[in-house]
């Protein structure tokens, strides 16, 4: 009788248990059926940066950011569904000379390629990972720590004289640099 009592409990606490993690699941669904759109958007985009104008060597700073030779930018952008459903993804290898640039075009650096997405929830959005590698004269390299930035799709900006969507992720002034041993 007692072994009997002991499996009945066993069933019921194994039942809890699924029955728990089964209602995170509908939790989760039930979020993102009550932010889905009833219409899709394929939205084509552009990415820039704006790189932050500071000195890559911080404790002597004589190395400005934007003084050096060549800067190389090096990321990838992700789209992830409601649910941090992983989906496709494309990577991006962008160099630019900073000298030559004016601090407008600075702020304002393009990177990767128009890229088309599927959005079809307030929650889909877009991860933007990368680092900026500082290339100075004497073979001195400074690279940043890796960073990131979520992009929803009310992030977007409507350019009317570019007929164009695109984001820029300003890159933080704290952004940590490091030197790069030869």
């Amino acid at each position: 009788m007692k072994l009997s009592k002991l499996r009945l409990l066993f069933l019921i606490l194994i039942s809890l248990l699924f029955l728990s993690s089964s209602c995170e699941k509908s939790t989760e669904n039930e979020a993102c059926e009550s932010t889905k759109w009833e219409e899709p958007i394929d939205q084509i985009l552009d990415l820039y940066i704006g790189v932050p104008r500071v000195f890559c060597d911080a404790p002597t700073n004589t190395l400005l950011s934007w003084n050096a030779e060549q800067i190389v930018f090096t990321g990838t952008i992700q789209k992830f569904y409601c649910g941090d459903i992983a989906s496709g993804s494309f990577s991006m290898n962008d160099a630019f000379i900073p000298k030559s640039m004016s601090d407008v075009q600075l702020a304002k650096v393009s990177v990767g390629q128009a890229y088309q997405f599927k959005f079809e929830n307030d929650k889909d959005y877009l991860r933007l990972t990368g680092t900026l590698t500082a290339y100075f004269l004497d073979d001195i390299t400074w690279k940043t720590k890796e960073f990131s930035v979520k992009i929803f799709y009310k992030d977007l900006i409507y350019d009317i004289y570019n007929v164009e969507h695109y984001y820029t992720y300003a890159i933080p002034w704290a952004t940590v640099w490091e030197v790069v041993p030869e």
